[in-house]
């Protein structure tokens, strides 16, 4: 008996003692950079990109399940609530960067248009792989078809964020060209392609930790923060800085006012 209790006292899932400090710290920062992405909608009267407010709560939500996950480190449900609530919010950040692309798409009057309901399903298709991968393999360790689920998750998601990529530098170049026929262009407009262009590098760059770290069984928390906690709180921050809502729209030429053939980003 005693034996067998010495024994369950020692199973640890996350292969290491996680901090309550740093869950706690990155609770907060989450908190106040979705206030402050939240507030910023209310005043500028924007919506269309709430997934990403979305994505900070659930994290704040994630967070506090790793902080009861870390004092019970042999609580395999716990641990894998933490570590499915925790992978979501990137998919929702990646479906609010494809409201945000969609949107200027149509701003700048593009012909071409995103399949956005396929990579939108593609994108939950991933999560959802990934998500019932570590759940059957949180059931069974030894499961090579819930390691192959996963790992096709990672992949898929890798390949969806790189296009995703070539997406958003093939919408700034359609961009570039719609500014030679505008006048007064506000040159804070292109502050949008910034905050496009970080989130999805920043989400590729998670992408690629996410896969080398399943293959190679990384069990390291400084890892985990740096490339998974930190890549999503700069994520928050570039849309609080770069908030859609805070730039002017470009005016046109030929006597049209933006009241009368602007698309409103809304």
């Amino acid at each position: 008996m005693e034996s067998n209790s010495t024994a369950h006292v020692l199973i640890n899932y996350y292969g290491y003692n996680p901090s309550i400090a740093l869950a706690a710290i990155a609770i907060a920062i989450y908190f106040v950079l979705s206030v402050l992405i939240i507030v910023q909608c209310l005043y500028y009267k924007q919506f269309y990109f709430m997934e990403i407010v979305m994505a900070g709560i659930l994290e704040c939500a994630g967070y506090g399940v790793r902080i009861a996950s870390a004092k019970q480190t042999d609580n395999l449900s716990l641990f894998m609530a933490a570590r499915i609530i925790i992978l979501i919010p990137i998919t929702l950040l990646h479906l609010g960067w494809f409201s945000i692309l969609t949107k200027v798409m149509e701003r700048i009057k593009m012909n071409f248009r995103i399949r956005t309901m396929h990579i939108r399903l593609a994108l939950i298709v991933t999560s959802v792989l990934q998500v019932v991968g570590s759940i059957r393999l949180g059931n069974d360790p030894t499961s090579h078809s819930a390691k192959n689920l996963i790992v096709i998750g990672l992949a898929l998601s890798l390949v969806v964020y790189v296009i995703s990529l070539l997406y958003s530098m093939f919408v700034y170049k359609n961009y570039m060209g719609y500014r030679t026929n505008c006048t007064n262009d506000d040159l804070s407009w292109r502050y949008i392609f910034i905050g496009l262009f970080v989130s999805v590098i920043l989400l590729t760059i998670r992408s690629v930790y996410r896969i080398v770290a399943f293959e190679r069984s990384v069990t390291n928390e400084a890892v985990f923060y740096c490339l998974e906690t930190l890549l999503a709180l700069l994520i928050l921050l570039t849309w609080a800085i770069f908030h859609p809502g805070r730039y002017n729209p470009i005016t046109y030429e030929h006597g049209n006012t933006p009241k009368d053939n602007d698309v409103e980003m809304k």
